[in-house]
């Protein structure tokens, strides 16, 4: 990937649209302070996804708008575009990608991705791994190289993070976490999900039960209506036919009517006509005479205009002749002036030919005295240039004997130092050596250490993945058990609920328990209780019974009676305790009534739970509530109490009422013992002849079984309470085994690091004492190369001594004779010099005269010119004279003519306007006798009229009739589609195709043809024709009571009121509820299955960001020490992880550096340019590990002489072939390295653009100034500008 353009519009200072163009491998941007160079900068961290505005140098982010400029009105919008090269094509192919941002002042901010809009976190996807984001280490804006040395060390981490990959890592992990949370929020709602659907489904097996008698009602209804509305429908269809054919009778009348009226007024129209045509005439005849008194009035003015027309032509050839004969005069004088001039122009003309001759011979003189002047100038300066040579040759040996002397000292002062230093090499060998054996032998002992740990560590592993597993088990179970608690304690709520809200009983004994009424002890029951099992058969035994409600006295039991009957709310079966004995006949403890084998008596096995002095309706249900906490508590022996205390009074009751009733199986029922009554557990029953079965009767059904249920569902929510806190038990020993194997995981890991951090200072010493044996080897060749060569180099010093020498003594002989020489052409250039100058006076004199002779002649010229055009001028005027009066001549004959032609015509129109006169009166009369005739027809056309108007109201009173009778029709064929869903017009069977009714083919409610087959309306829905083909047709049969049913519908009507709110989708959404249901149980195992494999994704994410930090962190190390010596020209640095008995990726990082001759220290007391050499050591160690395609450094350099800069632009030539580099500086020589140089200037106040500079209009540029545009003088300040060869810089 490679940095292409950047293209900023609205941006800050950019103003204007500005494009950079990044084609070669180093870019300057220079210009003065404040001109918007750092602008540069800002754009491109803001297009990659810089979201803080302080780091932008703004207060809030829409501060990178334009705000407006002197002269510039503010912007609406920023936007920035930068493009790189991809050749390999990573995001989607392309091999271009162009991301931008825009921002406008309502705040709305967009990112784009080759023209397509996408979010920030895809333009972060594109720059993963690069090194390009806005933490990572490509753009390094004022202050940044600072701040990487003055952050904490945890801060400065993050470069590294970047440099290593890391961040991807992190990016993933924050993802893993929070799609973690996301897991468990999900789980924890389809576990609620699942207990509301638990509820749910509860609740509408209720309400399905509802809306089947509600489907039944309705159903019976909509056929009653639909027959009542066939009958109501003949009747208005009689009544429509009657009035159908008395409009009929009154059409005929009003047609007769409207016949005659139309021929009366065809003949009024007629006359009309007639009156209209000879009034037309008239207006004909009136016109065409206005026309000729019109057009005869014209002719007389236009006679009268070419009689003036003559007399004016006349006048005009008069003043023609006077101006011709004043012209012809002048004409001849200027004639007479013109040869004068002639005369002397040609006299002029011989005396410039002989001036010109003596001018040729006099400048042929002037040039042969110039060449001979030159001649001897030319000679002189050709000595003058060997006296030059002679000079500089002398000079140069005298500096070669100079350098000769200085190089043979220092070799002698070169080979002493290189002498101390072989001496001081060789005690420094001697003693690495024994250090680099202590050191190899701690690594020994640490490799031993570090391969126990990891055997601990592979023990400590093992053991918590086993602990792991129980753990996730043990929530697993505890996960099922609660979910199995919460459905056994939703239903028991459930079936609470039904039994406080008395469902299932009918209207009367439920109005009775909520009045309380005096002597009401309360339901039956509520006196009893039996197990599940038998519930069935108790129920069925019971039959209606179980609606039974305990009255104490015979007149309590009438008064609730009477009380029922005056509100019409139902009936109600009531139990008097009085009207019971001691022992029914008959009872169960009789010894006549033997069960048979495998039989038992059904009031065996039911438990009594209330004495007779607590039976009402309240007590009840509290002692049953008790009943169920005590069994739910484990308290049994209360429980048995209360089912045993004082059941004197049930015992009675279900002594009677179950009299001879016994449980057995269907096949010991005995049918021919008529003694006793069998019942099976299912609810058979076998009573004598008697058998009942099925299911049973509505408004029965489970009131026994569900208060059964309601205790053994308390039973078992305990038991399942007991198990739960068994399971929650250990879980948590489980979590506390897995926390105490975590613990010593952490403590054997973070022994292990220790160990891996000494062994890794271990092997920094090791491979630092064997870089420095090297370097003494190397420093000891080098040594010894240098000697050799120093030898060579004083022999040869002492040899160009010599050569020097002898040279310079030749040449200050030659110099004595060059300037003899030169001496003697002083006294011939003088000479020489003064003729020419006498030469060149001669000519001069010539030359005036001959100019002074061409003045004169050029003005005989310009006047003979002027006379000849006179003369044209003057010939031209007089033709012109007369070819006007010629004209004027002829135009005065054309108006005599004219006028005379327009004399006789007027004549010839004078007769025609009278006799149009005569005409006209003619016309008159005719008008007036078509307008009497008119009237009389017109007085015929009004009777008929009348007559119309009779049969049309006539007819509007029968319309009204239709209309009414169509209306009434219509909304009964409404209301019985929109009560029973059925159409009127079917029922009647005048339509039997399959679309929908059309009511406008319908002539009201008759069909038009007879039965309509074919309709042209969309087809009928499926519910539609399912409750059309369901419906019985009623009115067809002979013995259907139309009255009968009026009133059957108002009964069912009533019925189905009273069922009050009914869902009748119940049914439908009872399955539909149960399949979701089994689809979150599915769920919320899949969801378990996701957690456990993001669990796995962050242990492997942890693992692999350890290992990759590691090794970038230990190769960046070794590169900054190496990048460090190199820049600092020795010395040396370091960097090291703190705290690093924490978590590596945690750790910070520590930098120390010793510039050469100083000793070892923290960076933070370095001077400004150490802290900037010892940064720009870190930045370009980070790029040797992981390359970034660009990087944008702002003026890094200002902190830097000139040596350091020159070592900074050594350094920075090693990487130029793999990264682009931008730098914004103010530094000359760095400008002078830069392939293309973009200068930035301000030449309106507060806007920025890039100008075109050349290298020496580097100062202007600086200063503020705008440059001109480049002169070419210097050829090496060439450099490649946008594709082309220019002189200086763009």
């Amino acid at each position: 990937m490679r940095l292409k353009r950047l293209v900023a519009r609205g941006f800050k200072s950019f103003a204007d649209k500005t494009e950079f163009e990044f084609d070669s491998r180093l870019t300057g941007i220079i210009g003065p302070n404040g001109c918007g160079k750092s602008n540069v900068v800002d754009a491109i961290k803001w297009v990659l996804g810089d979201q803080r505005a302080k780091s932008l140098r703004g207060s809030a982010m829409t501060d990178v708008i334009f705000k407006g400029a002197e002269g510039r009105e503010a912007m609406g919008m920023a936007e920035v575009t930068i493009t790189f090269e991809d050749p390999e094509g990573r995001f989607d192919g392309a091999t271009e990608i162009d991301i931008s941002r825009r921002l406008t002042v309502d705040k709305e901010s967009s990112y784009l991705v080759n023209g397509s809009e996408v979010r920030l976190k895809d333009v972060r996807d594109v720059l993963l791994d690069t090194g390009l984001g806005t933490g990572g280490y490509s753009v390094m804006e004022q202050g940044r190289i600072d701040a990487v040395l003055s952050a904490n060390p945890e801060a400065r981490r993050a470069i590294f993070e970047e440099a290593a990959g890391v961040a991807r890592f992190k990016l993933q992990k924050k993802e893993s976490l929070r799609k973690l949370e996301r897991t468990d929020q999900n789980l924890a709602r389809v576990t609620d999900l699942l207990e509301e659907r638990g509820r749910r489904i509860r609740s509408l097996r209720i309400q399905a039960g509802k809306a089947r008698r509600y489907k039944e009602l309705q159903a019976t209804l909509c056929d009653l209506r639909a027959a009542l509305a066939v009958i109501d429908g003949e009747k208005l269809r009689e009544q429509w036919l009657a009035q159908a054919e008395r409009l009929k009778e009154l059409e005929e009348q009003l047609h007769a009517a409207e016949a005659g009226r139309e021929q009366k007024g065809a003949e009024l129209d007629e006359r009309e006509e007639a009156i209209s045509a000879a009034t037309a005439a008239l207006e004909r005849i009136q016109e065409e005479l206005r026309r000729c008194q019109s057009e005869l009035m014209q002719h007389k003015e236009r006679a009268q205009s070419h009689a003036r027309r003559a007399a004016d032509r006349l006048a005009e050839l008069e003043r023609g002749r006077e101006r011709s004969a004043g012209l012809t005069e002048q004409r001849d004088e200027r004639a007479l002036v013109l040869a004068t001039a002639r005369d002397d122009l040609a006299a002029k003309e011989d005396d410039l030919i002989e001036l010109s001759k003596t001018l040729e011979e006099q400048r042929a003189a002037t040039q042969a005295a110039a060449t001979a002047h030159k001649e001897l100038l030319r000679e002189r300066e050709s000595v003058r240039e060997r006296q030059l040579e002679l000079l500089h040759q002398r000079t140069r040996a005298r500096n070669s004997a100079s350098d000769a002397t200085a190089k043979v000292a220092a070799a002698k002062n070169r080979e002493s130092r290189l002498a101390d230093r072989r001496l001081v090499l060789s005690g420094e060998s001697s003693r690495l050596g024994g250090e680099l054996n202590r050191w190899r032998t701690e690594l020994v002992d640490l490799g031993t250490r570090e391969r126990l740990l990891e055997e601990r560590e592979d023990v400590a592993i093992g053991n918590l993945e086993g602990a792991d597993v129980a753990a996730a088990e043990l929530a697993e179970q505890e996960s099922k058990l609660r979910y199995k608690l919460t459905e056994c304690e939703g239903r028991r709520q459930a079936l609470m609920a039904m039994e406080a809200h008395m469902e299932g009983f009918d209207h009367g004994p439920r109005y009775v328990l909520e009045q309380q009424p005096e002597g009401l002890r309360g339901r039956l029951l509520d006196l009893i209780e039996i197990d599940s099992q038998h519930g069935p058969a108790l129920e069925a035994a019971l039959g209606p019974f179980v609606q039974a409600l305990v009255v104490d006295t015979r007149e309590n039991a009438a008064a609730i009676v009477r009380d029922l009957s005056d509100q019409q709310l139902g009936r109600v079966l009531l139990l008097v305790e009085e009207a019971f004995g001691d022992e029914p006949p008959c009872a169960s403890g009789s010894s006549l009534l033997k069960p048979p084998m495998g039989a038992e008596y059904l009031t065996d096995l039911v438990r009594h739970v209330l004495d007779e002095g607590a039976l009402d309706q309240n007590s009840a249900l509290g002692n049953l509530g008790a009943a169920i906490e005590a069994a739910n508590a484990g308290d049994s022996a209360e429980a048995q109490a209360r089912t045993s205390e004082g059941g004197a009074a049930s015992r009675k009751l279900l002594a009677w009422l179950l009299r001879g009733v016994v449980v057995a199986d269907f096949d010991i029922a005995d049918s021919a013992r008529a003694d006793l009554c069998f019942v099976t557990p299912d609810g058979t029953v076998v009573c004598g002849p008697r058998m009942e079965g099925g299911a049973a009767a509505e408004g029965h059904q489970g009131l026994v079984v569900r208060r059964s249920q309601i205790v053994e569902l308390g039973e078992k929510a305990e038991v399942l309470k007991v198990e739960l806190d068994g399971l929650q038990q250990g879980k948590e020993a489980a979590t506390g085994r897995v926390d105490s194997l975590k613990r010593e995981l952490k403590a054997i890991g973070d022994a292990l690091n220790k160990v891996r951090r000494e062994a890794q200072a271990c092997h920094a010493q090791e491979s630092r004492l064997v870089a420095r044996n090297q370097d003494i080897v190397s420093e000891s060749e080098e040594i010894e190369q240098e000697a050799m060569e120093l030898g060579h180099t004083r022999a040869t010093a002492l040899a160009i001594l010599g050569t020097s020498l002898m040279n310079q003594h030749l040449l200050i002989r030659l110099e004595k004779a060059s300037g003899v020489a030169e001496q003697t052409f002083g006294d011939r250039i003088a000479e020489s010099e003064d003729a020419h100058r006498a030469a060149q006076d001669k000519e001069q004199n010539v030359r005036i005269q001959q100019v002074q002779t061409g003045e004169v002649r050029e003005g005989l010229v310009r006047s003979i010119k002027m006379h000849e055009e006179a003369l044209r001028d003057f010939e031209r005027a007089i033709q012109e004279i007369v070819d006007r009066q010629q004209q004027a001549e002829d135009d005065r004959a054309e108006a005599l003519a004219a006028q005379e032609s327009l004399m006789e015509l007027a004549a010839e129109l004078e007769d025609q306007v009278a006799e149009m006169t005569i005409t006209k009166e003619s016309a008159d009369e005719e008008v007036q006798a078509a307008r009497a005739a008119r009237e009389q027809v017109l007085e015929e056309v009004q009777q008929w009229e009348q007559r119309y108007a009779v049969a049309n109201e006539g007819m509007g009173q029968a319309r009204l009739a239709v209309v009414d009778v169509e209306h009434r029709f219509e909304r009964l064929e409404e209301r019985l589609r929109e009560d029973s869903g059925v159409e009127l017009r079917r029922c009647l069977g005048e339509v039997v195709g399959i679309g929908l009714v059309d009511p406008n083919m319908f002539q009201g409610p008759v069909a038009p043809i007879g039965v309509v087959e074919h309709l042209q309306g969309p087809p009928l829905s499926p519910d539609f024709v399912a409750q059309w083909y369901g419906l019985k047709r009623l009115w067809l049969e002979d013995e259907f009571d139309a009255t009968a049913s009026r009133k059957d519908v108002q009964v069912l009507q009533s019925q189905k009121d009273r069922l009050g709110a009914v869902n009748l989708d119940a049914v439908e959404e009872l399955d539909e509820e149960e399949g979701n249901f089994t689809h979150l149980e599915q769920e919320v195992a899949d969801i378990k299955e996701a957690r456990k494999t993001l669990m796995e994704t962050l242990r492997r994410l942890e693992t692999e960001s350890k290992t990759l930090f590691e090794d970038t962190f230990h190769e960046a190390r070794k590169n900054f020490q190496d990048i460090f010596r190199k820049l600092f020209q020795g010395g040396k640095a370091d960097m090291f992880l703190s705290n690093t008995d924490e978590d590596m990726l945690e750790a910070g990082i520590e930098i120390v550096a010793q510039p050469p001759g100083k000793q070892l220290q923290s960076i933070n007391l370095l001077s400004g340019g150490e802290r900037t050499m010892t940064a720009v050591a870190i930045l370009f160690a980070l790029f040797k590990v992981r390359p970034s395609p660009f990087c944008i450094l702002d003026e890094v350099d200002a902190a830097l002489d000139e040596t350091n800069v020159e070592r900074f632009l050594r350094v920075l030539r090693d990487f130029i072939t793999d990264t682009q580099f931008c730098i914004v500086t103010h530094h000359k020589r760095t400008m002078a390295e830069c392939q293309v140089l973009y200068g930035i200037t301000m030449q309106r106040r507060g806007v920025s653009s890039r100008i075109a500079v050349a290298l020496h209009e580097v100062d202007t540029i600086q200063d503020g100034g705008v440059p001109g545009s480049s002169s070419g003088k210097d050829p090496a300040n060439k450099q490649r500008i946008a594709g082309e060869e220019q002189v200086g810089f763009a």
